[in-house]
């Protein structure tokens, strides 16, 4: 199954795991799996990673470590545009109502309003499942 996790401080992730035990344990290999919440995605995927090139200097020797994969980010598809909308309404349902606002007035959004938004939304609960606690819990 495929999670979407969201942590305390505001991050997520999309986590791959059998059940919620396994992803319990995946999560205590990071950080404490209390502070996080989740539930299952089903919805539309798509990440797209730069070349592993684009991100190194063009000069010196490299550490191993510093070669990896870079950012993920969706693509500009029809998929990749309904992954990122399903995945803000479900973490950042606040700032995907922001979001869709600015859209169909056709304006900016200003700095300060997306950081209202977001606070608001890491103070919201979520109808996630939490560690030792049922889906759907308010918490």
């Amino acid at each position: 199954m495929l999670y979407l996790v969201k942590w305390e401080d505001g991050t997520f992730a999309l986590v791959a795991a059998e059940d919620d035990e396994s992803l319990v344990c995946i999560l205590d290999q990071l950080s404490d799996p209390t502070a996080a919440s989740w539930q299952v995605y089903d919805g539309p995927l798509w990440l797209e990673f730069p070349r592993i090139d684009a991100d190194l200097p063009s000069t010196g020797d490299l550490e191993p470590h510093s070669i990896g994969i870079g950012r993920p980010s969706a693509a500009e598809t029809d998929d990749g545009a309904a992954f990122v909308d399903e995945v803000l309404d479900a973490v950042h349902p606040g700032v995907a109502a922001l979001r869709q606002r600015a859209m169909e007035e056709d304006r900016l959004i200003s700095r300060e309003e997306l950081a209202r938004a977001v606070k608001a939304d890491d103070a919201c609960a979520l109808p996630f499942s939490v560690f030792g606690v049922p889906d759907g819990t308010e918490h």
